[in-house]
């Protein structure tokens, strides 16, 4: 059993939120809160004072408590509320994903908007809140829970170029395209790029909602769907049973005839807020 963080000390406390608020990827909180993951690491194994820049970007999460932080005394982790009117600080919360920006959007957003750290506000972004539908094996892929809160940047230039190394084992906003059908679903793109990233091809996951999830090669440096020539590949699985082998067909051929998909990463996850208050 993995040891219980002392919330004595600092360094303590920041190890228990990058468990408890990150699932122990600490990677991803010193992204999330704006620092290098050394920062992270050195806090959290007391191998360097921990400084008041540091401090305060974790603080300026808006699930994270200062005052907890920096005495440890009070609740540690803050709930989210809705705004009463629109902040320099907020974003709008979106009843459901869609393809573009919230700008071009407005049908679908709820009104509400939620806190968010200065340095993570553009206008390109907004609140998601993962239904309570959502099936559980979906949500353990994605490390979150249903009614967590997830932060969308929208703006499919934004992860261009150098910023695309960042992106591995994060959730993404995926459009899918079969025939006269159109879906915008949640998607998973793999930890490990590997060489694909190169040129921007990403094997990514996919949840159709009453469907099967699939893997699908997508590329995120160009705004459209890509396909491989003759070598396309549709990978399946079958969402009943995760111990059987994953059912592949090449040249893009299913088991069945059915129109040819078209997959695009239309936007991706900058963090996930849990839901939980303590």
């Amino acid at each position: 059993m993995p040891e219980k963080p002392d919330t004595t000390t600092i360094g303590g406390r920041i190890r228990w939120l990058a468990e408890k608020v990150w699932g122990g990827a600490q990677n991803r909180m010193a992204d999330e809160v704006g620092v290098s993951p050394a920062a992270i690491s050195n806090a959290i194994r007391g191998k360097r004072r921990v400084g008041r820049e540091l401090l305060m970007a974790i603080g300026s999460h808006p699930l994270v408590r200062l005052e907890w932080l920096l005495t440890g005394e009070g609740q540690p982790l803050a709930i989210l509320e809705p705004s009463p009117e629109p902040s320099g600080c907020s974003l709008p919360l979106a009843k459901q994903l869609f393809v573009g920006k919230p700008e071009d959007n407005l049908h679908v957003l709820s009104g509400e908007q939620y806190g968010v750290a200065e340095h993570l506000r553009r206008q390109s972004r907004y609140w998601y809140r993962l239904p309570d539908k959502t099936p559980r094996r979906v949500l353990k892929e994605l490390t979150a829970e249903a009614n967590d809160l997830m932060l969308v940047e929208s703006d499919t230039a934004y992860w261009g170029g150098e910023k695309l190394s960042a992106l591995g084992g994060r959730p993404c906003v995926v459009s899918v395209v079969q025939g006269e059908s159109q879906e915008t679903c949640l998607g998973l793109i793999p930890q490990q790029l590997k060489d694909e990233r190169a040129k921007g091809l990403v094997r990514v996951r996919v949840f159709p909602s009453g469907g099967r999830p699939f893997y699908h090669f997508v590329n995120l440096r160009e705004e459209k769907d890509v396909s491989v020539g003759k070598e396309k590949r549709v990978i399946e699985i079958d969402s009943d049973d995760e111990t059987q082998p994953e059912k592949v067909t090449e040249g893009g051929q299913l088991d069945e005839p059915q129109a040819e998909k078209s997959v695009n990463v239309v936007a991706v996850a900058i963090q996930i807020v849990r839901s939980f208050s303590g």
